[in-house]
């Protein structure tokens, strides 16, 4: 399913209309050198833009039939899967496809690997030496700037000659078309951070996701019910759409509890552009600040009985302001909110329709300095329905 031009007009969205109020301040030293989002130094990407708001229901249909042939391929007549290794390849797949039109085996390999060594280095000690994780990600980061600025070149010679290309990428540099320039490193810059956030972590959810799903049969159900009610609901179309999303409030809150207890990112910098007395201690202007989310995730100040898995919490109560911000909280929030949102939903819904499961593990053990990793990779009983 192609994209329509009309419904995938996210390029001059993404690079007119949004302007940062604090330059690079508050960025670790490898965020600030690899995962720039600004464009020609005033303009920035829009908090939580991604998704049904701006895509349409031609991105709906397109992430519909890459799930149904992911599961085809991966899920139907097993017995048995290991399901972090899966969602991860998926997210992958969908990435690429999404924002850079590429679905080649090959190059999906290499930049998967590119961006391993990229995510994990991004909290690392800024220390340059060869063969350190700096190093690699910085390395990493340079490689697929230049695999970027390739495909740019590929993309610019064919929209030259009419071709119609869907992708992202091809819509921003199209936009030079209608007199919006954006120099090419910024382009490559604004994709590897879009992709370098929304990968992994749509990965990681939906994997402690189906493996909550599958050792607590009330909150399968819950779940059951709640699609089902949906799917009687739907007209024609695609099987959600962002009304039917916005409604899927269960589903969410046990994506809400995944990210509370498996949170995709320790933490963030920021930059002091001020004095700040925080409980009789002084901050000086121009220090970095590093808020971690465990520390509030965890406080049972915040969350009753922390340790528990309690998507009803979500349900009953909105946590305090700023005690829970997976995906950032003000202008630089996550731009990819909406489009991580959609395709983990998706996911689900079809995966709730086809399968039942049961997760073989119940106490795996998590593993993983920068990001949460199943050590055994969420193995699963399954069940054709």
């Amino acid at each position: 399913m192609h994209m329509r031009r009309s419904n995938f007009k996210m390029s001059l969205d993404l690079i007119t209309k949004y302007k940062s109020n604090d330059g690079d301040k508050g960025t670790s030293p490898l965020s600030k050198a690899v995962l720039k989002r600004r464009v020609d130094g005033t303009k920035r990407l829009p908090p939580g833009s991604f998704g049904w708001p701006l895509v349409g229901e031609a991105f709906e249909f397109w992430i519909e039939s890459i799930i149904h042939q992911h599961l085809m391929t991966h899920w139907e007549g097993k017995k048995e899967v290991k399901v972090y290794p899966l969602v991860k390849a998926f997210s992958l797949t969908v990435a690429y496809q999404f924002f850079l039109g590429i679905d080649e085996p090959h190059h999906v390999a290499k930049f998967a690997t590119m961006f391993d060594n990229l995510y994990s280095g991004l909290y690392s000690v800024p220390v340059n030496f060869p063969g350190s994780t700096y190093c690699k990600a910085l390395k990493a980061s340079s490689s697929i700037r230049k695999e970027i600025q390739f495909l740019i070149k590929e993309k610019i010679d064919a929209l030259s000659k009419g071709q119609v290309m869907d992708d992202l990428l091809a819509h921003i540099v199209g936009a030079e078309q209608d007199g919006n320039y954006v120099p090419k490193i910024e382009i490559s810059n604004i994709i590897m951070g879009l992709m370098n956030s929304s990968c992994i972590p749509i990965a990681v959810i939906l994997a402690f996701m189906i493996k909550h799903i599958g050792q607590r049969p009330d909150i399968y159900q819950k779940i059951v019910s709640e699609h089902a009610d949906i799917t009687k609901s739907k007209g024609s179309g695609p099987a959600l759409d962002w009304d039917s999303i916005q409604k899927l409030k269960y589903t969410w809150a046990v994506a809400q509890e995944t990210m509370r207890l498996y949170p995709t990112a320790p933490g963030a910098f920021r930059e002091a552009i001020t004095d700040i007395t925080y409980e009789g201690f002084t901050i000086p202007k121009g220090w970095k600040i590093f808020w971690a989310i465990i520390g509030t995730n965890n406080n049972p100040m915040y969350f009753d009985e922390p340790e528990c898995f309690d998507p009803s919490r979500f349900e009953r109560n909105v946590p305090a302001p700023y005690t829970y911000i997976p995906f950032g909280v003000g202008p630089r929030s996550c731009p990819g909110k909406d489009y991580i949102r959609c395709v983990i939903l998706t996911f689900i819904h079809i995966l709730i329709t086809k399968f039942k499961w049961e997760t073989i593990i119940p106490d795996e053990k998590v593993s993983g300095t920068l990001i949460p990793i199943p050590a055994e990779g969420i193995p699963i009983h399954l069940c054709h329905l």
